[in-house]
C-alpha cells in the first residue's frame, strides 16, 4: 500500500497480485504502523498486539458490569493467560481484530438490551439507542477486518431477544439507526472494490468460506483446538459451563454468556472453513464462564460440590504446570537435538513456580489460583512469544541471509508452489510465482541470471524432474525442514545429467 496511492490503499496487493479475501483494515493498521515506525516483523504486529490489549480491557469491563471486581480480574488475567489468545494476538493476522470487534459489539448490544426501555420509545438520546450504535460500529470494524465474524454479534442478538420473549429489542435495533451507521462505515470501501473491480470477487471467497475449498475439515477438529486454546484453564471453564447449565434458568447474565459463545461457536461449526484460530472470538466468554464460576466457589456462602469443584481444577493445572516444565525439557530435544541453558531455566522457573503454587494451595484455595493465574499471565505471552520460536531450525531472514551469501542479491523467483510469502518480506521485494518449468520457459521473466527458488520443505518434488528440463540447473539448497529451498538457474544449452540435471 505504501507508496501506491488512493487506488493501492484502496485495493490490497500481495507478492504483486491483487489481495480481496480478506477487508483491508489489519493491513491498513500495518501499513499505518509502517510508515510511522518502519517496516519490520515487530512494527506489522503493533496493531494485533493493541487489539489483544483492548480485548483484556473489554472483557474486564464487561465482566465487571455483570458481575464484580473478583470476576473481572479473574477474567482478564486468564485470558491473558491462555493460550490461543496469548500466542495469536501477537501475530500480524485478522483475528486479533475481529476478536477485539465482535467483543466490544457483543457487550455494546447486550448494554443496549439491558437497558431498553419497557415503553420502547424510539429518541435517539436514550441509553439503548446510543449501545445499539456503539455496537453497529464495532461490527462494522469486524466486517471491515475479516468479514464472517460481524454476524457473531448479530446472532447474539437475535439469541438474546429469543431469550427474553421480546420480539421488540429486534425492531429498537433498527430504529436506533444501527444499520444506517453500520452501513455507512463498510459501504464506502466493498462500493469502491465493487465498482473498479466487479462483484465476481466477493461471491467467489464466500463460497470458499462456506465450502470449505482451502481449510475444511469436520466440527469434531474444534473438540481438541478448543481444549488446546483454554490451556491452562481448560477443566475449570468445563466446570463453569456446568455450572451455567445447572443455573440457566435462574441467572440471566450467566445464560447470557453461554448464548454469547454458542453465537460464535455454532456459524464456526456450520462453515466449510476450520482452523482452530477461527476459536478466538470464543475466548472472552467462555473465560468469563471459568471466572465466574472461581468467583462464585471463592465465596463463603458457596456450596460444598462448588468449593471441591474449584480445588480440584486448580490441582489437576498445577499438575499439569509440572508435566509442561518437563515438556520445556523435551521439545528442544526432539527439535533442535540438543537442550540449551535458556531451555533448562525456564524448566527450573516453571517447576519451581507449581510446586511452590502446590504447597499454597494446601492451605488456600484462593492463593493458589492467583498464584497460577499471574504465573500463566506472564509465562504464556513469553512462551508463545519467544520461546516456541526458537525451537525452529531455522526462519525466512536466515534463508535470504543465506542466499544472498552464497547466491547474490541477484533476481529470483519461485516454481512449482505460490511465493512462500514470509521469503518476499524478508527480501523486501515482490518476486514472481510460477506453477510449473514449463510455465515459467514460457514466460518473459525468463533469464539467464536468474535465480529460481522451489519451496521443498521436506515433502515437494522438484519441479525439474525430467531431461526436457535439463536447461535448469541445480545450484544447491539453503534453510531446513518446512523452510527448506532448492535454487536453480537458467543456463540453455547444457549437458544434461543422467537424472535431467545438469551436474
Amino acid at each position: 500500500m505504501l507508496g501506491r496511492g488512493f487506488d493501492g490503499w484502496m485495493i490490497p496487493h500481495l507478492n504483486g497480485t491483487v489481495r480481496l479475501q480478506k477487508p483491508p483494515l489489519a493491513y491498513w493498521f500495518s501499513a499505518c504502523a509502517f510508515k510511522l515506525v518502519g517496516v519490520s516483523e515487530r512494527t506489522g504486529r503493533i496493531p494485533g498486539a493493541l487489539a489483544g490489549v483492548l480485548t483484556l480491557i473489554t472483557t474486564f469491563v464487561a465482566a465487571k458490569w455483570l458481575f464484580a471486581w473478583r470476576t473481572a480480574w479473574f477474567a482478564a488475567i486468564g485470558l491473558l493467560g491462555s493460550y490461543l489468545f496469548a500466542k495469536h494476538v501477537q501475530l500480524a493476522e485478522t483475528d486479533g481484530l475481529a476478536t477485539l470487534f465482535v467483543t466490544v459489539g457483543v457487550v455494546a448490544t447486550w448494554r443496549g438490551v439491558g437497558r431498553r426501555s419497557h415503553r420502547g420509545t424510539a429518541s435517539f438520546r436514550t441509553p439503548t439507542h446510543f449501545w445499539y450504535c456503539a455496537g453497529a460500529i464495532a461490527i462494522a470494524l469486524a466486517f471491515l477486518s475479516k468479514g464472517p465474524p460481524a454476524l457473531f454479534p448479530l446472532l447474539f442478538l437475535l439469541a438474546m431477544a429469543w431469550d427474553r420473549g421480546r420480539p421488540r429489542i429486534l425492531l429498537d435495533w433498527f430504529s436506533s439507526g444501527a444499520p444506517v451507521v453500520f452501513m455507512a462505515i463498510t459501504l464506502p470501501w466493498y462500493g469502491y472494490v465493487v465498482h473498479t473491480r466487479g462483484f465476481t470477487i466477493f461471491g467467489k471467497e464466500l463460497q470458499v468460506v462456506l465450502g470449505g475449498e482451502d481449510h475444511g475439515g469436520s466440527i469434531f477438529i474444534y473438540v481438541p483446538a478448543l481444549l488446546t486454546a483454554l490451556m491452562p484453564w481448560t477443566l475449570l471453564v468445563i466446570l463453569g459451563i456446568a455450572q451455567c447449565v445447572i443455573r440457566w434458568r435462574r441467572d440471566a447474565k450467566i445464560r447470557g454468556l453461554l448464548l454469547w459463545t454458542l453465537a460464535v461457536l455454532l456459524p464456526l461449526c456450520v462453515a466449510g472453513n476450520k482452523q482452530s484460530h477461527y476459536l478466538l472470538p470464543a475466548m472472552p466468554p467462555l473465560i468469563l464462564l471459568g471466572a465466574r464460576m472461581a468467583d462464585l466457589a471463592l465465596r463463603r456462602s458457596a456450596a460444598t460440590r462448588l468449593r471441591r469443584g474449584l480445588r480440584f481444577s486448580v490441582q489437576v493445572t498445577t499438575v499439569g504446570g509440572l508435566f509442561a516444565a518437563a515438556a520445556v525439557l523435551l521439545a528442544p530435544r526432539i527439535t533442535l537435538g540438543y537442550i540449551r541453558f535458556m531451555d533448562a531455566a525456564i524448566a527450573i522457573g516453571l517447576f519451581i513456580i507449581f510446586v511452590a503454587a502446590y504447597f499454597i494451595l494446601r492451605r488456600s484455595t484462593q492463593r493458589g489460583l492467583y498464584v497460577l493465574a499471574g504465573a500463566s499471565a506472564i509465562a504464556l505471552p513469553l512462551l508463545t512469544g519467544l520461546w516456541i520460536p526458537s525451537l525452529h531450525a531455522t526462519d525466512s531472514r536466515r534463508v535470504v541471509s543465506e542466499l544472498y551469501a552464497r547466491f547474490g542479491r541477484g533476481a529470483y523467483c519461485f516454481v512449482g508452489d505460490d511465493a512462500y510469502l514470509p521469503v518476499c518480506f524478508a527480501m523486501r521485494t515482490t518476486l514472481p510465482s510460477f506453477k510449473s518449468a514449463a510455465e515459467l520457459r514460457g514466460s518473459a521473466t525468463l533469464r539467464r541470471e536468474l535465480l529460481i527458488l522451489n519451496h521443498v520443505g521436506g515433502s515437494r518434488a522438484a519441479p525439474f524432474g525430467n531431461a526436457a528440463q535439463a536447461d535448469f540447473i541445480k545450484l544447491g539448497t539453503v534453510g531446513a525442514g518446512d523452510e527448506r529451498f532448492d535454487v536453480y538457474q537458467f543456463e540453455p544449452g547444457q549437458r544434461r545429467a543422467p537424472g535431467g540435471f545438469s551436474d
